[in-house]
């Protein structure tokens, strides 16, 4: 069973403190993504687990064991680089035997491990080739391949396709998520980029300035953001967040924008919201669509927009819009042609609206 726990972990350059009291704990056999934008604290918190970077304070467990002093050699993880980091000089089967050979493991069960996780990584036939005669893809699954030959606790990967094109990345996604199905070990994921982060983890870790914002599995982040950075970060393309103030219309709250656009607030028991509050709004572009006359959406749910541009993607089309005055965005279904400047009448699905408190940025609706 090998699990990873962080207790207060600390990480200090001189006076300057990049990773700021981080408390984890990683179940065995979980894939967990660390996320966030550059210079949040990810990759230094996954050398930290690595034994790659000095712990300036708290403690790193794997298992039962702190390993705070103990050598990266002697964790038994095995990492993936973003520069896969193979040795030009040597074919593929050297270079995911290399590690094997160090600790003197015997010829037949070398040759057994690397034929073996050629097979899991479909890259039988490149056993013979050097690292200058693959492509980006192959060169990926060698340094995956080299990972897996050590049968370690903990796969790490840090930020391994981020050299790859578009198509090759969405087909390694799935590979990678095959590969946890096939092996079941640990595996800790450094990533930038948010749509790694949903399609991979079963849980995500959301990063800023070396704190942890949320964790959660991806459609609990999705669906409830604790903050306007976590909305803004999970989701493509980010949630609509705007500006606000909480508006008392007889009995009923609203949201008033500065341009006089008024938004009704559904009834919610456990609201924390107060007439005159500044807000700020957000709503999905998923949450922002074409109204097709439906009898079940309430009438004040719908209102005139326009469209300022859109962007067809082919199974769907999001649409910049204007709607009195807001500059939002919506979607709509790929089929439906829509144009710059048509006027449309759109419906907003107010059940999947969220308030965030303009000082703090936290949820309070």
């Amino acid at each position: 069973m090998t699990t990873i726990s962080l207790k207060n972990i600390v990480k200090k350059y001189g006076d300057l403190e990049v990773v700021h009291s981080i408390n984890l704990e990683i179940k065995d056999a979980e894939f967990i993504v660390l996320v966030g934008p550059s210079g949040c604290g990810k990759s230094t918190t996954l050398r930290m687990i690595a034994g790659l970077e000095e712990i300036t304070a708290g403690e790193v467990m794997i298992g039962t064991r702190v390993v705070n002093n103990i050598l990266a050699k002697d964790r038994n993880i095995a990492m993936v680089f973003q520069n896969y980091a193979l040795y030009p000089h040597m074919n593929v089967f050297n270079n995911m035997s290399f590690s094997l050979k160090l600790q003197k493991v015997p010829k037949p069960e070398i040759k057994e491990r690397v034929n073996n996780a050629a097979r899991i990584l479909n890259i039988e036939e490149l056993l013979n080739r050097r690292p200058s005669e693959l492509s980006g893809g192959q060169r990926q699954r060698v340094a995956m391949g080299r990972a897996i030959v050590r049968n370690p606790d903990i796969f790490l990967f840090d930020e391994p396709l981020s050299n790859l094109d578009a198509k090759l990345r969405t087909q390694m996604r799935v590979e990678i998520k095959q590969l946890h199905q096939r092996v079941k070990n640990t595996i800790v994921y450094v990533t930038h980029d948010q749509v790694e982060a949903m399609t991979l983890g079963d849980r995500i870790v959301v990063l800023k300035d070396g704190r942890i914002e949320q964790v959660g599995d991806p459609i609990e982040l999705f669906q409830n953001p604790v903050n306007t950075f976590v909305a803004g970060f999970i989701g493509n393309p980010p949630m609509n967040l705007i500006d606000g103030t909480i508006t008392k219309n007889g009995e009923n709250l609203k949201i008033s924008f500065p341009d006089g656009f008024k938004l009704p607030i559904p009834d919610k028991p456990d609201a924390k919201i107060n007439e005159g509050q500044p807000i700020v709004m957000g709503l999905r572009a998923q949450d922002i669509f074409l109204e097709e006359g439906s009898n079940d959406i309430p009438e004040d749910w719908k209102f005139d927009a326009e469209i300022i541009v859109t962007e067809p993607l082919g199974s769907e089309t999001y649409m910049h819009l204007d709607v009195g005055g807001l500059k939002i965005t919506g979607k709509c279904e790929g089929r439906r042609v829509v144009h710059p400047n048509e006027k449309i009448k759109l419906t907003f699905n107010l059940n999947h609206l969220h308030i965030f408190d303009a000082a703090s940025t936290k949820s309070v609706y």
